[in-house]
């Protein structure tokens, strides 16, 4: 009797871990479709010079955002190889960006796993290589970092690349939180432009 508790605690024991890694991977994926899902199909217009005017008004972005976009999606989520700073100023993100610098190795995304928008095609690249890409095969190119998320499920660091051309590109630091079950960008920091 003894000897099948202890069978029943193990076994109850490998599905908590299988369910807890199995959640990390859906909000890691979900992360991955909310970005997906919300890059601009192209670049937006210059804003106007005086900032009191509104020179994108919902309707307009709306329009936008139905264009059909092709997007290309690095495979590899690798280690950010720089650290980090959170900023100062809001301390609930500073142990989780010391842990997001502590991350190693790399993850391969699953295409399939992406609920993106109809709009939407996807197309996988194994090898980041923004120098020599062909940049006709998609409309923007999207390269993502391993994504932490802390134990709450609730907090999340991620940089992602964004490239149209080989001097088009912005690689942003993004601090999320998640709201009302959908992951929103709580603060960014531009990491590199060209």
């Amino acid at each position: 009797m003894r000897y099948l508790k202890f069978v029943l605690l193990i076994i109850i024991f490998i599905a908590h871990l299988g369910c807890e890694k199995n959640t990390i991977e859906n909000e890691e994926y979900k992360i991955i479709t909310f970005f997906v899902n919300n890059v601009v199909p192209f670049p937006l217009p210059v804003p106007p010079s005086d900032p009191r005017e509104n020179h994108m008004d919902r309707e307009l972005l709306d329009s936008i955002m139905k264009n059909e976009i092709t997007i290309g999606i690095f495979l590899e989520m690798r280690s950010y190889p720089k650290n980090i700073e959170p900023m100062r100023e809001d301390s609930s993100f500073i142990n989780l960006a010391d842990n997001f610098n502590e991350l190693k190795g790399e993850k391969i995304i699953d295409l399939s796993r992406i609920k993106q928008n109809v709009n939407r095609t996807l197309i996988g690249y194994d090898k980041i290589n923004t120098k020599n890409m062909e940049y006709n095969d998609f409309d923007v190119a999207l390269t993502f970092s391993r994504i932490l998320i802390n134990k709450d499920f609730n907090k999340s660091i991620v940089v992602v690349g964004e490239y149209r051309s080989e001097l088009a590109g912005v690689t942003t630091l993004f601090f999320l939180m998640k709201e009302d079950n959908k992951w929103k960008i709580y603060k960014k920091r531009t990491l590199y432009i060209s």
